[in-house]
């Protein structure tokens, strides 16, 4: 938002919403490179929470989370 780019495409972190940031690019190579770090990181966080979200899934489907899960 410094840079004056505002998403105004709907919702947030949507598939569009990341075509968007992945089509930004800056003048200045360090703001660049700051953008390309800072939106690796998220990404890296969205891949790590897909594996714990697909890990408690996989747990809750075992047996002895059964009633826990399924009242």
């Amino acid at each position: 938002m410094r840079q004056g780019r505002v998403w105004r495409g709907g919702s947030g972190w949507t598939y569009i919403h990341h075509e968007w940031l992945r089509k930004q690019r800056f003048d200045d190579a360090d703001t660049q490179f700051a953008f390309d770090n800072g939106y690796g990181e998220v990404l890296s966080l969205e891949t790590m929470r897909n594996r714990f979200d697909q890990r408690i899934t996989d747990a809750a489907a075992r047996p002895q989370w059964h009633a826990a899960v399924h009242g």
